[in-house]
Formats: structure tokens, C-alpha cells, sequence
């Protein structure tokens, strides 16, 4: 399979990302899983998601190479407080662990002087999100109980 960027991002998108010279990093992540499970949705761009009419447009900049990318956090509690306000809009959301793979991903901070520690953009590679759910690279985190 090829490396490239999803088809659904902008030409100008693309060259911006281009020129940040991305790597494949492998960062260990959670993420949530909007509808509790992983499957190819799990791992929608925000981008895609507005495409598909899943999360609302408005107010969004285009121009934000971040938009394209899958969201990730480097630390639970960041993750933990994004699923609670996933509770509000969706029945079983979820965390999930893995490993960035199969794409660019980049500290939105390296790019972002006004994003908080970590985050992560992750651009996964045009049809690799299957490899992710056969390889279960990522799966449902449950935090042991004290």
C-alpha cells in the first residue's frame, strides 16, 4: 500500500504538512472511542467527522492542519476529560490505548504555541486504519481499580 495522506485533505493542507517534515513517530496514546468500540470510524479525522455530519462545523478552522488529523492524547487524565464530555453527546464512548502508527503524528504544541502539553495530530496513511484494527494495535483501556 501507498503512504499517503486520506484523499479528503486539501491540496494546501497537504503542502503544509509537507513542509513540517513528519515522521512515522510511534507515540504510545489514548483516544476515545466515540461509540465504545474500535472499528474504521474509531480513527476519523475531526475533518472527516464533520464530512460525515458526526460533530457540528461551525466555528472551525479550515485552515488547521490539525483539523485533518486523528486527535490523541500522551496522558489519561487529558483523555479522561475529553471522554466526559463525549458522555454528553454520545451513549458508550470509551477510552482506547495504542501506539501512533502507519502515519505523521506530531505534539500539536511543536506547532501550536497555544495548545496544551499532550496532544498529539495524528495523519494515518489512506487505508491503514484496517491494519490498526487487524494488527489490534489499539485496544479498550480499563484503569485497574485500587
Amino acid at each position: 500500500m501507498d503512504k499517503k495522506l486520506s484523499s479528503n485533505i486539501p491540496e494546501i493542507i497537504l503542502n503544509k504538512i509537507s513542509e513540517l517534515n513528519l515522521k512515522e513517530n510511534e507515540y504510545n496514546v489514548y483516544r476515545v472511542a466515540k461509540t465504545g468500540t474500535i472499528n474504521f470510524s474509531t480513527f476519523d479525522s475531526t475533518y472527516t467527522e464533520m464530512e460525515k455530519g458526526t460533530i457540528p462545523s461551525e466555528n472551525r478552522d479550515l485552515k488547521d492542519i490539525g483539523l485533518y488529523g486523528t486527535s490523541c492524547y500522551l496522558t489519561i487524565g487529558k483523555c479522561k476529560k475529553f471522554l466526559k464530555l463525549q458522555k454528553r453527546f454520545n451513549p458508550a464512548p470509551c477510552i482506547i490505548k495504542g501506539v501512533t502508527k502507519y502515519g505523521l503524528s506530531q505534539k500539536t504544541n511543536e506547532r501550536d504555541s497555544s495548545s496544551k502539553d499532550g496532544h498529539i495530530d495524528w495523519w494515518i496513511f489512506e487505508g491503514y486504519e484496517n491494519e490498526l484494527i487487524k494488527e489490534e494495535i489499539f485496544f479498550i483501556y480499563e484503569e485497574q481499580k485500587k
